[in-house]
């Protein structure tokens, strides 16, 4: 997640595939980690709801299996969400924050990212077969392999004591509520620099 300090429009943080620089660049003075624990594994700061996260042995757009994981939602009927939520003291009116992650699909083909502080939310929804999406604050890139990365932005109205980054994985219709069959999956790569302020 990033937030640009100044007031600008927001735009992707850059990203690399090796040395390929792939999206935007952010303007911005300086940005610090949100996030920094890209365990997906951990307890902290990932909640892991109606879902399990193991570790993968696929490569990541990189070229690596270092922090791929799979993503596989229970069968019980709800809603399937990775999230973490920050606490940061400078969620102030008017940031700009962006939120990305690398998704894979493997019988999940489809996914939210949503951003929520307050009263604030801002959703977008990927279908990572077709490699589109719905929402004006969302984008998506494809990696090449099968590897989509997802974007989501936000800018928040009014100062807020917290902002919680999902990504919920939906069914073929494109519900976020339904019963996994624990064998679809998603695999997810947490990239470089989707867990920034700025």
């Amino acid at each position: 997640i990033l937030v640009p300090t100044e007031s600008s429009a927001p735009v992707a943080p850059l990203e690399y595939v090796g040395t390929t620089p792939q999206g935007r660049r952010v303007v911005a003075a300086n940005r610090t980690h949100i996030f920094i624990n890209n365990n997906l594994t951990t307890a902290s700061p990932w909640l892991k709801t109606n879902l399990t996260v193991t570790a993968s042995t696929i490569n990541s757009p990189v070229g690596t299996t270092a922090n791929t994981y799979k993503l596989t939602p229970s069968t019980t009927s709800g809603q399937h969400i990775l999230s973490a939520v920050n606490t940061a003291s400078d969620i102030t009116a008017g940031k700009h924050w962006a939120a990305s992650v690398f998704l894979k699909p493997d019988g999940i083909t489809k996914v939210k990212l949503k951003l929520t502080s307050g009263d604030e939310i801002n959703e977008g929804t990927y279908d990572l077969v077709a490699g589109t999406f719905t929402g004006a604050d969302a984008n998506i890139i494809d990696m090449g392999n099968g590897w989509y990365r997802v974007i989501l932005h936000k800018v928040t109205v009014a100062k807020q004591a917290s902002i919680t980054y999902e990504i919920i994985a939906l069914n073929a219709s494109g519900s976020d509520t339904f019963a996994g069959d624990g064998t679809c999956l998603l695999y997810t790569s947490p990239s470089p620099r989707d867990t920034e302020r700025s």
